[in-house]
């Protein structure tokens, strides 16, 4: 496997794209009904969770998509980290943002991918670089703020703790957990009935 393979591998089988494909295979499977809400008849819908093989068979498919993408589209940025301060990882390997389309990736102590989309008119590429004080700080941001729930680090300090409490980014609810799950599936009408009894 090649580098943007790598890079579209990580990115691909991250917990936030994984529930993402999750909840469009829950929607399309969804059960509609007309249920009664605050006097008026309402449509509804019941979403069941998708089974991990599903997720994982069409996740698969978007990785040769990622690749194209990510190797087309994107400048890379290796950032080698020879400063005391060093980079922290996450149980979310590749930080996506919304916002800019950029990607952050830990790969190491001392070693960091930063991917930035490509100008136009300009050719991608890779180069290496040494990370700044200020570039530690700001990939050790995106991390914090795109874990799931967990952040690896080799020490364990005050500082690190503070630095982790003033980043760290609290999930919607609603949205927490895992949208799949190794039993999952779509509703059977069944199930629809016995969630629309009352209790």
């Amino acid at each position: 496997m090649n580098f943007f393979g790598f890079v579209a591998a990580q990115f691909v089988r991250t917990h936030y794209f994984m529930n993402v494909v999750a909840r469009c295979i829950s929607l399309e499977q969804a059960k509609e009904r007309r249920v009664t809400l605050g006097g008026r008849e309402v449509v509804s819908m019941f979403l069941g969770s998708a089974d991990t093989g599903e997720v994982m068979n069409r996740v698969s498919q978007f990785w040769p998509i990622a690749r194209r993408c990510l190797e087309a589209d994107y400048n890379w940025t290796v950032y080698h980290n020879s400063l005391s301060r060093r980079f922290l990882a996450s149980d979310n390997p590749c930080v996506w943002e919304p916002k800019t389309g950029g990607v952050t990736m830990p790969l190491a102590l001392d070693l960091a991918l930063v991917g930035e989309i490509v100008p136009d008119g300009t050719v991608p590429g890779v180069r290496h670089s040494n990370a700044s004080v200020d570039l530690v700080g700001k990939i050790n941001r995106a991390t914090v703020r795109g874990c799931n729930s967990c952040v690896y680090s080799h020490e364990d300090t005050s500082e690190l703790r503070r630095f982790m409490k003033k980043n760290h980014v609290d999930r919607n609810i609603t949205l927490a957990g895992r949208q799949f799950s190794n039993d999952g599936g779509p509703l059977s009408n069944e199930d629809v009935e016995r969630l629309m009894r009352k209790p």
